[in-house]
């Protein structure tokens, strides 16, 4: 039921419990879905838990764009611990994978806050300025919560004149943390791109994310899956959704996510003809659609 366009009406459901038996397995979103950067939402944890009661394997899949150990330890900060899923795949892995190998260069300019720039150290790049540099490495702003993307453009005009490649960590454009949205790496990604720079993305919805994902998967059921019954749970239309549409699975988008105020007048009443704009706007058609994830 993966179609290009939306010619019939997406269901709204009350719960996961509507279509569960329909999949094998999940691929769950983590912020938005799971929590919203600050705290864990009690109704998703309980979702994912009932549904891995009930036989299911969920995989938490995040365009986080840290290294698994890390996103582990930051779901467990926030009361989601490794009971409730089978595995966590993020952004992060498959940057970390495609830096190691060397092929991308050695010599980086760092883009992104302090804490996440272990991925220098574990990638065994060189951090450099941004005269010596082969290639930027974008995490995201050094500060997200006082920084304004706009900001970097006299950097990133420079770079792009260079014809210094990037390589973008997290292609998602903003963050919901609190009650707040805060510009991703792929805000500055985009910018780059409108200045004449080519950049390399990791993460949703570039496929080698799902590749990655998919060999996790069928290593925790033990056999080779069917794309018809794994279903893709997200709050990022251009992400999850659009990601899970080229890749051939099932997607149930979550409305009360980033996208909360352009389908409904707050983010727990999304208005099913805002909806269907939107869906059509973006040219994808979920199986279906949820407030927020809940069983």
């Amino acid at each position: 039921m993966t179609l290009d366009a939306p010619t019939v009406d997406i269901p709204l459901l009350e719960g996961l419990r509507d279509i569960a038996r329909n999949y094998d397995a999940i691929l769950c979103d983590v912020w938005g879905v799971i929590h919203n950067g600050e705290r864990a939402h009690p109704r998703a944890l309980d979702a994912v838990r009932r549904y891995r009661d009930g036989g299911g394997c969920v995989l938490l899949f995040s365009n986080a764009p840290r290294l698994n150990a890390y996103a582990r330890m930051s779901l467990e900060a926030l009361g989601a611990g490794g009971d409730l899923y089978d595995g966590v795949v993020t952004s992060g892995d498959v940057t970390l994978e495609a830096l190691a190998s060397g092929r991308l260069g050695r010599a980086c300019f760092y883009l992104g806050p302090g804490h996440d720039r272990r991925f220098v150290e574990e990638s065994n790049l060189n951090a450099v300025n941004e005269d010596a540099a082969e290639f930027i490495l974008c995490v995201g702003l050094r500060d997200d919560e006082r920084e304004k993307v706009e900001g970097y453009r006299p950097l990133l005009q420079r770079m792009a004149m260079r014809s210094v490649p990037m390589v973008c960590a997290n292609p998602d454009i903003i963050v919901e943390r609190g009650e707040n949205l805060l510009p991703c790496a792929g805000a500055l990604a985009r910018l780059y791109e409108t200045l004449g720079g080519k950049v390399r993305y990791f993460g949703k919805p570039h496929k080698d994310i799902y590749l990655h994902a998919w060999k996790i998967l069928e290593g925790k059921v033990g056999g080779i899956l069917d794309k018809k019954r794994v279903l893709a749970v997200g709050d990022g239309i251009a992400t999850d959704i659009l990601g899970a549409r080229d890749f051939g699975i099932d997607a149930v988008f979550i409305t009360g996510g980033i996208a909360a105020l352009e389908v409904g007048d707050d983010a727990h009443t999304p208005s099913p003809q805002r909806l269907k704009r939107f869906y059509e706007a973006h040219n994808v058609q979920p199986v279906a659609a949820m407030a927020h994830l809940s069983w």
